[in-house]
């Protein structure tokens, strides 16, 4: 169980990395396109790479129709919540999408008690709560939502990266336990790319993600956004459930707050530390009492 923990909290805290970077790499000129072609694709080579070194190498016919299935959905889900989300930010503030990504929550909630039968306790009920008010505070309170332009498609984008992660979450609680973590990885990644270069395809000649420059960029959110996080979800999520992974994932904002404080310098409030105490708290209540 404790293994479990650590694994979804530190996949949680990996994703939190990545808007700092992807803020980084697009004060040098490089595009939301740029950073997820290459994040996915990347990371794909890398876990291929990976699975080379592996005790029990990924076979094809190891994994039947049904996990085929799963994973293809799971790959989906990775690739669709990044364009989602990067499409959201793009239309209305990123505080706002931040808050829209973060009802992956109770949204995961729901899956797993509508489709795993798995009710909720109340204590986790509560959590939810304190987590949406923490995330509602940490990004910002009120005043994100001043002055701004609050579009219809970036409401629909911003909701629908959650919804996408949120699903990300618990198909990892579905798969098939006898397939290794970056075996799983491997798989839902290349179907991500797969989706990534179909979308995209189109924008690929005016991108510069193949500019070595860009490896500064590059290279930390394929690690952080496409190696890390998918096998460390791959184990940590079967092991604990989707209710608690759900909760343990909301650790990314707190995260991403601190990176920016770091590497980008930005001024944090004392209304934000307090959503950022908030979450971290209701996290940490979750955990000790978890059965």
């Amino acid at each position: 169980m404790f293994k479990g923990i650590l694994a979804v909290f530190f996949g949680a805290a990996s994703y939190g990395i990545l808007s700092t970077i992807a803020k980084l790499s697009y004060k040098e000129g490089y595009s939301p396109e740029d950073a997820t072609v290459f994040q996915i694709l990347f990371g794909f080579i890398v876990l291929l790479f990976l699975n080379f070194f592996q005790k029990h190498k990924f076979k094809f016919k190891e994994i039947g129709l049904k996990e085929w299935g799963a994973l293809s959905f799971g790959g989906a889900t990775i690739a669709l919540t990044s364009l989602f989300y990067y499409s959201c930010v793009q239309h209305i503030p990123a505080s706002i999408g931040i808050i829209l990504l973060f009802q992956f929550i109770w949204i995961g909630f729901l899956l797993d008690y509508f489709l795993n039968k798995q009710k909720p306790s109340a204590l986790q009920l509560m959590a939810v709560l304190v987590l949406l008010l923490g995330t509602f505070l940490a990004a910002g309170g009120v005043g994100a939502f001043e002055g701004s332009n609050l579009n219809t498609e970036g409401l629909i984008l911003g909701l629908l990266s959650a919804l996408c992660y949120a699903l990300y979450i618990f198909i990892n609680g579905r798969l098939n336990a006898k397939i290794s973590p970056l075996s799983k990885s491997m798989v839902m990644m290349a179907v991500s790319t797969i989706i990534v270069l179909i979308l995209l395809g189109p924008k690929l000649h005016e991108a510069a993600f193949m500019e070595v420059d860009f490896l500064l960029y590059g290279i930390p959110l394929a690690l952080f956004g496409a190696v890390f996080p998918p096998i460390l979800f791959a184990y940590g999520v079967p092991k604990i459930g989707v209710t608690f992974s759900s909760v343990l994932s909301s650790v990314e904002l707190p995260v991403a707050v601190v990176i920016s404080i770091l590497l980008l310098h930005e001024s944090v409030s004392a209304l934000q530390w307090i959503g950022i105490i908030l979450i971290l708290s209701a996290i940490l209540i979750v955990s000790l009492f978890k059965k």
